[in-house]
């Protein structure tokens, strides 16, 4: 992978970081069930354009897939979540601009969006 696409993906991993506690905010205010959509790879492939859930419970998470998820956790309803780190911007995929969307969509604040906004 070039720096160019290392720097994007970092990019994008910062930006999905800073709205993690918003998000899951969100679930524990508003929406309960999102908590359990997040965790579908197929909602996730859909809202997000990732290839692996948003979350997973942190004890169903094998060796095998530790490396596909951020090390930490977060509490979310009582469940110890972990968030993937698998995102990419545009041309490789369309995660960021649907990303902002979700957040869009739920009234979630943006803050510090990365370059390609």
């Amino acid at each position: 992978m070039g720096c160019e696409a290392k720097e994007d993906m970092k990019q994008i991993g910062q930006f999905v970081r800073r709205h993690i506690p918003a998000i899951f905010r969100y679930c524990e205010a508003h929406d309960p069930r999102e908590l359990v959509r997040l965790q579908d790879a197929r909602y996730c492939k859909d809202i997000f354009d990732i290839n692996y859930p948003f979350c997973a419970a942190s004890d169903t998470i094998v060796d095998t897939g530790h490396r596909r998820y951020w090390s930490a956790t977060h509490t979310v309803n009582g469940v110890q979540v972990r968030v993937t780190n698998h995102w990419f911007n545009p041309p490789t995929s369309a995660s960021y601009p649907k990303f902002k969307r979700y957040l869009r969509d739920r009234d979630i604040t943006i803050t510090d969006a990365p370059a390609h906004s």
